[in-house]
């Protein structure tokens, strides 16, 4: 289970999931040694854990690899089920054949999950909640070839945009990758 607390670089969970990058581990009083990772990582959290990284870092990479399943219905304690645990032994066969069926599925499917609108769209939330450039832009930019506005009053905008939402130390590649994020995904 992930704590409540932000995660400053995604470049460890990117290595762990990737099938080409190798990752290195040091046991204690060992030495290190390097291996790929083949286990699929399972988190479970009640809340999304921030991405504070810098913000000319494109955490795109990470956002791509996550799958939210998403546990919404809390069952209420006075009709929680106190035998639950023997109940699912007992029909543990069943289950058994109905997680054979759903890796069938996912093999068939490309070793993809089955598109869930539900997952994607807490993604999409996730992604505009952790990414102060695109929430920048969705909140304060307007495409419109009748206007226009100077680098500097763009710049000052989103520094200001930055110091409202709590992030004080915004850098010189910050604005380059305002830039740039401008002119790739939007073609301004």
């Amino acid at each position: 289970e992930l704590q409540d607390k932000d995660i400053k670089d995604t470049g460890i969970f990117k290595a762990l999931v990737s099938e080409t990058d190798k990752v290195v581990a040091k046991p204690l009083y060992k030495q290190p040694f390097s291996f790929y990772n083949k286990a699929k990582l399972i988190f479970a959290t009640n809340n999304l854990p921030s991405i504070n990284s810098k913000i000319n870092i494109d955490n795109t990479a990470f956002f791509n690899r996550l799958v939210v399943v998403p546990f919404l219905y809390s069952v209420p304690e006075n009709q929680q089920d106190r035998n639950l645990y023997r109940k699912l032994l007992e029909e543990k066969d069943i289950i058994f054949s109905w997680a054979i069926k759903g890796l069938v599925r996912y093999i068939k499917n490309g070793f993809s999950f089955s598109y869930c609108k539900l997952s994607q769209d807490i993604i999409n939330q996730y992604v505009k909640s952790n990414n102060i450039v695109e929430t920048f832009i969705e909140e304060c930019c307007e495409k419109n070839n009748k206007y226009h506005t100077f680098k500097y009053n763009l710049e000052y905008e989103f520094k200001e945009f930055c110091l409202e939402n709590g992030l004080n130390n915004i850098k010189r590649e910050d604005y380059s990758f305002l830039k740039d994020t401008l002119i790739d995904k939007y073609g301004y």
